[in-house]
């Protein structure tokens, strides 16, 4: 299983948007775009599902741009990852039982499926845009310290 490049910008940029509004305001596309190696068209989209989601704000006027909606400690990375995947089932039998798959109830790989999900489930929701701004803190830090050297 792959994650799609849309959730692993998304995560990058809701981690910089974290990271970046600890100052208070809103924070500019065009900033988190330069900052992730973004392209501004790209993040409008997936910006849009954020938003769609209940993830992020926009504020508007001349110091607008983007603020969280949730506090980074509430948002965790699996309800982000769902959002933008579409779900987080490894296969649809899993989500939809007997809907989807006429080998339901009769399938011998179903119990496997079901475990993969829960388990990538419960490892993506120990983690939290608060951690993950962390991460990005720390590698900013990092990166300030070669500099100085």
């Amino acid at each position: 299983m792959k994650l799609s490049t849309r959730t692993r910008y998304g995560l990058r940029a809701l981690a910089e948007l974290a990271l970046l509004s600890d100052n208070g305001g809103p924070v500019g596309m065009r900033q988190i775009a330069k900052h992730q190696a973004i392209s501004k068209k790209y993040l409008e989209n997936i910006f849009t599902d954020l938003r769609t989601a209940g993830f992020i704000r926009t504020v508007r006027g001349a110091s607008g741009g983007y603020a969280l909606a949730v506090p980074p400690e509430q948002l965790r990375v699996d309800k982000v990852v769902s959002a933008l995947e579409g779900g987080l089932e490894l296969v649809c039998c899993v989500d939809h039982a007997g809907d989807s798959c006429s080998r339901a109830g009769k399938c011998a790989a179903h119990d496997l499926w079901q475990e993969l999900s829960d388990t990538i489930i419960k490892t993506l929701s120990k983690y939290t845009l608060a951690d993950l701004a962390e991460v990005r803190r720390r590698e900013i830090k990092k990166a300030a310290a070669r500099e100085n050297r």
